[in-house]
């Protein structure tokens, strides 16, 4: 039985609730003005706990992800996932964002794949079980391009082939 929207969003909720705030200049890989995009993120993030992030903030912002520290991004990622369910009638960019972000290369260099390990070793089992509920709502209820359904399929076969990833990826 599929879950339903509200029953998703509480388990992201409960899974990422002991998720630490990575601190104010911790928030994306430059906040020292030399990638402006980056620094811009790390100002409007700053001091703004995930629960309160606004669906503006995210909309504007959707590509916030790629910018972020492991820590940040294990931080915010909650905000992403159930902004976008609660939204999910509305024509966003957020959906393809997360989806992009959660979703290994096909080609993965050794430096990518450090990077990746990194950002993504820092989550929990629970949070990892919370990601995957996102992607199967996400493939069955938010989307129906066949295209991007594709990349729904491997994103959500690469997490659930890795569903303890913080021990099982590095």
């Amino acid at each position: 039985m599929q879950n339903k929207p509200d029953e998703i969003v509480e388990a992201i909720k409960i899974a990422f609730e002991s998720a630490a705030y990575p601190g104010d200049n911790a928030i994306t890989y430059d906040d020292v003005n030399n990638h402006l995009e980056a620094s811009e993120i790390a100002q409007f993030f700053r001091g703004v706990t995930w629960q309160s992030v606004s669906f503006e903030l995210i909309l504007a912002h959707s590509d916030a992800l790629f910018f972020m520290t492991p820590e940040a991004h294990q931080y915010y990622l909650p905000a992403f996932l159930t902004t976008c369910i609660m939204h999910q009638d509305e024509e966003t960019n957020i959906l393809s964002s997360i989806i992009i972000d959660l979703t290994p290369l096909r080609q993965i260099t050794r430096v990518d794949k450090s990077f990746f390990l990194k950002k993504f070793g820092v989550f929990t089992a629970a949070q990892v079980r919370a990601i995957i509920l996102f992607l199967e709502f996400a493939l069955s209820e938010i989307n129906n391009s066949t295209p991007f359904n594709r990349n729904i399929k491997a994103s959500l076969s690469f997490w659930r082939a890795h569903s303890s990833i913080n021990t099982t990826i590095k």
